[in-house]
């Protein structure tokens, strides 16, 4: 009996086992201080929690007007009940790691009985593959969100294939299955639009399920369940953006929706899409086998993409060769993965929003192993799988280089931030990036915040540019800048203001989280200063 039909018989014990191995792990990496948590996951949440919304403008820059639900549990355990136990925070944080693993390891015992057959060790070859991904483990405990979300949409693709295995069942209950795996995706969608790229795989996964009308009652059970939980999950942030913007996804596509506060731009990140047709086209192999940042701001590799991407050709190829149809569950993942690996390049092309197809990349290489044993003689079999997978986990293990996300030593409390306490009415204004989340350890009555970033310099000409301007001009109480050496941010500063800070008046911010975990500083140091008008400014 394998690993995996034990661990089917007694699923809590496993369920159990898999989240305490994500705690381990997350609290093995250290405390989380990547520069998107610095920039907007936690001053976000306090935007939120605190209604700033109406006293602060854009403090984190673009970010600030990204959902802050999926950044509130974060907030309120960092700066509450967990404040002083920043491993136990760390070990929370892990779970969804742990349970994606869980969610994995149904997913490979759902295919296994669908094929009729017993797991062996391939399906754990799969397994461990596609949850030792580059963008999967380099995240674990971290505030990105990408792990959890992965999660919500791995879970629903199990929910799929188990209404598959209920085709004999009144219709009924696979429809609320799918109605249930369609408002968990939309729930992810909601939370981060990086999820979104999941939404015409799941519908084209599940059109490929079966035959008859009764499919696209499916189709309709999942995108109705799909479209709840997305309302769900941004209705209420999507009203305010568009009665405070007139965009719902601002600044998102702006260029369709036309909000005045901004130009007619779409603001996608594009740094990390592919160039030339051979990267269009084989883009995973840029990646693969030696050290690169193609699809992230830090360098990495992982083969795991681009050797699911070979399988997936081979095997087709050997499919038309025999006229031999895989199992239909088997068709629903390797579609699934198709479909969303191509609307992850167009889209993205960002290697953090794609765990999800890394997690199944696992599963794609396992089938195509399973398929070059079985094309051997019969009583040689069980030697080519253990040989296979052997080899499979040493060049996939050898070729993976983890993407180093920021991190630092624990402290007590999580966040050891020394801050001036500055007069009534002061305005300060967030010069640069990542500093906003700083806001909430900045401390005096009526303070108000500013921000000051690249973002702004884009709305140059238009009412968000205009606002910020009036209202620096306007202020009449004491005017500050929270600096790192952001030259860009504050050349915009000036030009829109015409104030630079006085550099005798600086005063230092101490955080912990601006050093790594070996005590070394990871960014230029943080000052407030005074601002004073510049020499030959108008003001």
């Amino acid at each position: 009996m394998t690993w995996l039909e034990r661990a089917s018989r007694r699923p809590w014990l496993s369920l159990v086992l898999c989240l305490g191995f994500g705690a381990l792990v997350s609290v093995l990496l250290k405390q989380d201080a990547n520069w998107d948590l610095k920039n907007y996951h936690l001053a976000n949440a306090w935007a939120w929690l605190h209604d700033r919304y109406g006293q602060d403008v854009a403090p984190a820059g673009m970010q600030s007007f990204f959902n802050p639900l999926p950044d509130i549990p974060y907030y309120l355990l960092a700066m509450g009940p967990l404040a002083h136990w920043p491993r136990v925070l760390a070990a929370l944080m892990g779970l969804p790691y742990g349970a994606i693993i869980f969610v994995t390891g149904w997913i490979t015992l759902q295919l296994a009985r669908s094929q009729a057959r017993r797991p062996d060790a391939l399906d754990m070859v799969g397994l461990i593959i596609g949850c030792t991904g580059a963008a999967l483990v380099s995240q674990i405990g971290t505030t990105f969100n990408e792990v959890p979300l992965a999660l919500a949409t791995l879970s629903a693709i199990g929910m799929m294939l188990h209404a598959r295995s209920l085709r004999e069942q009144p219709t009924g209950q696979t429809m609320a299955w799918l109605l249930a795996a369609g408002c968990l995706a939309g729930i992810a969608a909601g939370l981060k639009p990086t999820q979104v790229i999941y939404v015409p795989a799941l519908g084209l996964t599940w059109l490929v399920s079966g035959k008859g009308p009764r499919r696209w009652y499916g189709v309709l059970a999942l995108g109705g369940g799909w479209l709840l939980g997305f309302v769900l999950a941004y209705g209420t942030w999507a009203w305010h953006l568009a009665h405070m913007t007139g965009n719902p996804i601002f600044p998102m596509f702006n260029n369709v929706f036309g909000s005045d506060w901004l130009g007619d731009t779409s603001t996608r990140d594009l740094r990390f899409m592919p160039h030339g047709l051979v990267q269009w086209l084989a883009y995973p192999l840029f990646w693969a086998f030696h050290k690169a940042h193609h699809t992230t701001e830090v360098y990495m590799s992982d083969p795991r993409m681009a050797f699911a991407y070979m399988a997936g050709l081979a095997l087709a190829i050997h499919a038309g060769l025999k006229r031999r149809h895989p199992d239909r569950s088997a068709i629903m993942l390797w579609v699934f993965g198709v479909v969303a690996y191509i609307c992850w390049l167009a889209l993205f092309s960002i290697l953090r929003y794609a765990i999800v197809i890394e997690v199944l990349s696992g599963l794609a290489i396992a089938g195509a192993l399973r398929a070059i044993a079985a094309a051997m003689r019969p009583r040689h079999q069980m030697r080519w799988r253990i040989a296979l997978a052997i080899t499979a986990l040493l060049v996939v293990a050898g070729f993976t280089h983890y993407p180093r996300w920021a991190r630092t030593a624990y402290a007590d409390p999580i966040f050891d931030v020394q801050a001036p306490r500055l007069p009534a009415d002061s305005l300060v204004l967030v010069v640069g990036q990542p500093n906003a989340y700083l806001l909430p350890f900045i401390h005096g009555p009526r303070i108000q915040f500013e921000g000051i970033t690249w973002f702004t310099a884009t709305a140059h000409g238009h009412q968000f540019w205009e606002r910020s301007r009036r209202r620096i001009e306007q202020h009449q109480g004491p005017l500050f800048a929270l600096v790192r050496n952001h030259s860009h941010a504050l050349k915009t500063l000036q030009a829109m203001s015409g104030l630079i800070p006085v550099a005798q008046s600086c005063q230092p911010i101490q955080s912990n989280i601006e050093f790594d975990k070996h005590h070394r500083p990871t960014a230029p140091p943080l000052r407030l200063c005074r601002l004073r008008t510049a020499p030959g400014s108008s003001r």
